[in-house]
């Protein structure tokens, strides 16, 4: 590195350990010291730039794009980032010659993985101008957020392009502070180290946060980062160095309320990409098995109300485009049952696949209980005019036609039969996963205490009696 980009910095370093000197002299207590520290830590950032082979990327091009991009960090940045760019080593020169989805952090060197933030820059040129892209590994999570690309027209603007895709690719790191429910207090990294020029690394409402636990080894080195997964947070107030936030979850409990000792909850900027993304659902008993035919709907942020967008393909499938707001509230229904709540971003990942409640097993239940309950109150209509008949003809002296009707009655399907249909269904149905068999024990359970309630066998027996009764009543009168 040149003596122009060493200079600003070290002077972002003095600044910075000047602030941090003040900070320990004023000696506050121990959580506000650390949360001190934490908003006046400046963001260790290494970046690899390379030049594509071109005419037009000469050698001098490139060592004046990196003076100038150091510059620029200085003057427009200042003590929140402190910036060096280092060759390209041959492993990562490859992999950013390809595919850069594909990009991982092996082919980063170790010793830069103590650093904070590795940032890739790649310039190419064509008829159409100067291109930039840019991704960046936040190295504290393990976490590449997602490509940014801008196209300088005439050479003379490729610093402020190349600069300006520094900053969109940059994701500024928080710690998580509280979580209260869906209310969850962050705390910004470098916060207090205020960017010069106000519109860059802004932190506004509406920005979105993917949470991760990190865990330390004994000696508070990396040991392994953990995304969780179907969550975000959406930042709905800024305040300093605080960032107050709500809570979108897929997960019944994904953070903990307490902090505990090698183990960092953690959150990091997420960059919309503007891509779609094929959501996939799969029987969570079963991850051969593809959920077809099942409901799709987006929920309103902050909102009950939620609008069907489609249903899944025969490979369990369906497409989430760009369009909308960047995070999305998917909910997957099987009739009027809920099964799962997904938050995502469309384009953060080409292709999700979510283990799901497999519902045909309950869907199946359902189907017979509504035949069954179908069946069950057109007989127990047809059985209420048969009695109200039978009582009509003993009431009128027609003790043969009470007979014949009453005979008719005892025909008709009686509730041990009902039972016996119900109970060899229920065995036949049987889900592995336990929350949808307790779904179909309810349905078989409800329907057992509706038969419960109909074709009472006290009533045929009733109305033998009343008919005995009459015939006795009439024998007496002849006699």
């Amino acid at each position: 590195m040149n003596l122009s980009t060493r200079q600003p910095m070290q002077h972002a370093r003095a600044w910075t350990w000047a602030a941090l000197a003040a900070a320990v002299l004023t000696a506050p207590p121990a959580p506000a010291f650390g949360q001190a520290v934490w908003e006046l830590t400046p963001y260790r950032i290494r970046v690899f730039l390379a030049m594509d082979h071109s005419p037009e990327l000469t050698e001098q091009l490139e060592e004046d794009l990196r003076t100038d991009l150091s510059h620029q960090a200085d003057a427009r940045i200042g003590a929140a980032w402190n910036v060096d760019f280092a060759p390209v080593p041959a492993p990562l020169e490859r992999a950013m010659a390809a595919d850069w989805s594909k990009i991982t952090v092996d082919v980063v060197p170790k010793d830069d993985l103590e650093l904070d933030k590795i940032l890739l820059l790649k310039v190419s040129a064509d008829l159409a101008g100067y291109h930039v892209a840019g991704r960046e590994l936040d190295v504290r999570t393990r976490t590449w957020n997602t490509v940014v690309r801008a196209t300088a027209l005439h050479p003379a603007r490729l610093c402020d392009t190349a600069f300006g895709v520094m900053c969109k690719a940059f994701a500024p790191l928080a710690r998580v502070e509280e979580v209260e429910k869906t209310s969850v207090l962050l705390r910004l990294r470098a916060a207090a180290l205020a960017p010069r020029d106000p519109n860059c690394l802004r932190t506004q409402p509406g920005a979105l946060l993917m949470p991760v636990v990190r865990y330390n080894n004994r000696e508070g080195k990396f040991a392994k980062a953990t995304p969780i997964p179907w969550t975000y947070f959406h930042i709905e107030e800024v305040a300093g160095a605080e960032l107050k936030c709500r809570l979108y979850t897929g997960l019944r409990s994904p953070l903990s309320g307490r902090r505990r000792g090698r183990v960092e909850q953690l959150a990091v900027t997420v960059i919309p990409p503007n891509r779609e993304t094929r959501l996939e659902l799969r029987s969570r008993t079963d991850a051969k098995k593809p959920l077809v035919g099942y409901e799709i709907y987006q929920q309103k942020l902050g909102s009950k109300e939620a609008d069907r967008i489609g249903r899944t393909d025969w490979r369990g499938m369906l497409v989430v485009g760009p369009a909308g707001p960047p995070l999305r509230v998917l909910l997957v229904k099987s009739g009027s049952i809920l099964l799962a709540r997904l938050p995502i971003v469309p384009g953060l990942e080409t292709e999700i696949t979510a283990p799901v409640p497999d519902d045909d097993q309950r869907l199946e239940a359902e189907g017979f209980v509504n035949g069954f309950q179908e069946e069950l109150v057109d007989l127990v209509t047809r059985r209420e005019v048969l009695v109200a008949r039978i009582r009509s003809r003993i009431q009128a002296g027609k003790l043969n036609e009470a007979e014949a009707l009453l005979s008719e009655l005892r025909l008709m399907k009686n509730r041990e039969e009902f039972r016996r249909d119900l109970d060899r269904e229920q065995k036949k149905i049987f889900s592995e996963d336990p929350v949808v068999q307790r779904r179909i024990d309810t349905l078989f359970s409800d329907t057992h205490k509706l038969l419960q309630r109909y074709l009472d066998p006290a009533q045929v027996e009733q109305l033998v009696r009343e008919l005995a009764d009459a015939r006795r009543s009439a024998d007496a009168g002849k006699a």
